[in-house]
């Protein structure tokens, strides 16, 4: 199941996963960073053998993977993720495009 997921994320794409995959990825995967968005639940930065993972969560429902080129390039878009929610919070009535690259 994981490594179905870990194979389409290693092909480019974009995941919507399982809570038991999820699970599964936090047993096997090292947790690099977290942060509570305080909008849509945690964002995570997962290392696991060749991949640095995001994992984050769309609508509170929907669990989502993507992969990264590094743990820098993971950071700098988590950074602008949150920002994104800063302005969310703060009523620009703008929206999180999860599935944007």
């Amino acid at each position: 199941m994981l490594d179905d997921m870990l194979d389409r994320v290693r092909a480019g794409e974009i995941v919507s996963i399982a809570a038991g995959e999820l699970a599964e990825l936090r047993d096997r995967a090292e947790l690099v960073a977290e942060e509570d968005t305080y909008l849509s639940d945690m964002i995570r930065i997962f290392r696991l053998d060749d991949l640095v993972l995001i994992q984050e969560t769309a609508d509170k429902t929907q669990i989502i993977v993507r992969g990264a080129p590094s743990i820098e390039e993971a950071c700098a878009f988590v950074a602008r993720r949150m920002q994104t929610y800063e302005r969310m919070w703060d009523g620009c009535g703008c929206r999180v495009s999860y599935f944007d690259r």
